[in-house]
């Protein structure tokens, strides 16, 4: 006798519209930190003279203080910024369960229980240490560009070129927090607004994207893991989407 496949509702996807427009902000908070700090910083290496003591000195004051005056501003934008991403986030998930839900017939009570905030106090407050580490972590490579640019008598080709080089990689680091970011805060708000609606399992499916997918994950699918739980691959409880990279998605199981 055949067992009867589960009834299931359509995944709830991340939203390509909520992360274009995040990238689009990280990617401008980037553009401003670059365009700020090499502008003073070169600036600043052209008016220190080869006789001068103490160049890395004054080079790093000028740093500290342009940085300073930035990650404060930056810090204050972080927490507005995933504020607007994370409501976004939470409501296209909303949307989508609400739509499928109605088709289905299914009740909807969509309310904002401890869970659903504590979930999203979570990412929340996962997204705000992300932005702030942009330019922290920026502030940090620029001292060590300087020092190296001084080292090798104050080559300033060699610092705008270096300079240029960091910025590329800090932009592609923007655009990847908000694809990775976009995936796993879909995937916490989802699976917490499911188990409030009343759903304890879901169908791991597996994304068939990506030229080398995790094989963990192509054997997961179609499998039924708890809600609450995930899935236990590679001795590891995880949800899909939560891994880097990871565009597996689920659909939950009817229950009732």
């Amino acid at each position: 006798m055949m067992t009867k496949r589960p009834k299931t509702l359509p995944s709830v996807t991340p939203n390509a519209g909520v992360e274009s427009a995040y990238r689009k902000e990280l990617v401008g908070m980037v553009d401003d930190l670059h365009r700020s700090m090499a502008t003073e910083v070169l600036r600043g290496m052209k008016n220190t003279g080869l006789a001068q003591d103490g160049p890395v000195d004054i080079l790093n004051g000028i740093i500290n203080r342009v940085a300073d005056s930035l990650l404060s501003r930056l810090n204050r934008v972080a927490e507005r910024m995933a504020e607007r991403f994370i409501s976004s986030v939470m409501q296209n998930a909303d949307v989508s369960l609400f739509a499928s839900m109605r088709e289905a017939g299914l009740i909807v009570k969509m309310t904002m229980t401890e869970e659903m905030a504590d979930a999203y106090d979570a990412v929340r407050a996962e997204n705000v240490a992300l932005i702030k580490s942009i330019p922290e972590q920026y502030h940090r490579q620029v001292e060590v560009l300087v020092n190296e640019s001084v080292a090798r008598g104050r080559d300033l080709k060699y610092l705008a070129d270096e300079l240029h080089k960091r910025y590329d990689i800090t932009r592609r680091r923007a655009e990847f927090i908000a694809r990775d970011q976009n995936d796993k805060a879909t995937s916490t708000l989802t699976a917490a607004r499911q188990r409030q609606q009343g759903f304890t399992h879901g169908e791991w499916m597996h994304s068939h994207a990506g030229k080398e997918p995790r094989q963990s994950h192509v054997r997961a699918n179609g499998k039924t893991f708890e809600l609450a739980k995930g899935m236990k691959i590679n001795d590891e409880w995880i949800m899909p989407g939560q891994l880097i990279n990871c565009r597996c998605t689920w659909q939950p199981i009817i229950p009732f």
